[in-house]
């Protein structure tokens, strides 16, 4: 899972992309979006995957906890399609 070391959105959005550097290098050649959508309902959440693209619709009276464990299971989807992906 990301830490995020500081209150600042924008390091914290840095922090989350760094571990993602590889979704990059796959796409187009295989289904990103799908799988980490497919990690993700397995987990309990609900992502649109249009092409190679997680897509969140949220409602807008999340509180902080929720969009913590939304980010806790995007985290873990993307690392699991990572896997996917190498293996």
């Amino acid at each position: 899972m990301v830490e995020c070391s500081t209150s600042d959105p924008v390091s914290n959005r840095r922090s989350a992309r760094s571990k993602t550097d590889m979704v990059g290098e796959v796409r187009g050649s295989h289904n990103v979006g799908g799988t980490v959508a497919k990690h993700a309902q397995a987990r309990g959440l609900i992502v649109r995957p249009p092409g190679n693209l997680a897509v969140l619709s949220p409602p807008q009276n999340l509180t902080e906890d929720q969009i913590d464990g939304i980010a806790a299971i995007l985290d873990e989807s993307i690392e699991a399609t990572m896997d996917d992906v190498s293996a």
